[in-house]
């Protein structure tokens, strides 16, 4: 049986969602569903990598990541620029992590800064900024 934190969690994720979407056309995207198109451009945007430790993802192990999660705490986005690629042990240690606080644990140096400014570049590439 679910908990009501259980379900309200789920709420806000459906809620975020449709405002993704609706975010998504407003800035002359597609909706971020994702369709087989959608996860190549991710992927290939990243070089194959997870923007976070840099292993080779391919499509069929692709884990997408919310930059800003998708909670009733953080209210990121399920849209373009929101949603990076990552390999799944990156997206399951990271949790309701900051992005760039959960980077600096995967890489250091010119490498950490290197896929800083790939996210950074992504995020301005599909405007995003509720």
């Amino acid at each position: 049986m679910s908990s009501k934190s259980d379900i309200s969690n789920h709420a806000i994720r459906i809620f975020l969602t449709r405002v993704g979407n609706y975010y998504d056309k407003a800035r002359g995207f597609e909706p971020f569903i994702p369709n087989a198109n959608q996860k190549e451009e991710l992927l290939t945007y990243f070089d194959y990598e997870c923007c976070y430790c840099g292993s080779e993802i391919k499509i069929t192990t692709l884990s997408k990541d919310h930059l800003v999660p998708i909670n009733k705490h953080s209210m990121g986005l399920h849209a373009w620029g929101n949603i990076v690629p990552s390999c799944s042990d990156c997206n399951k240690s990271k949790h309701q992590k900051e992005w760039e606080e959960f980077i600096k644990e995967k890489c250091e140096g010119k490498v950490l800064n290197n896929r800083k400014r790939k996210i950074q570049s992504f995020i301005k590439l599909k405007k995003y900024n509720p």
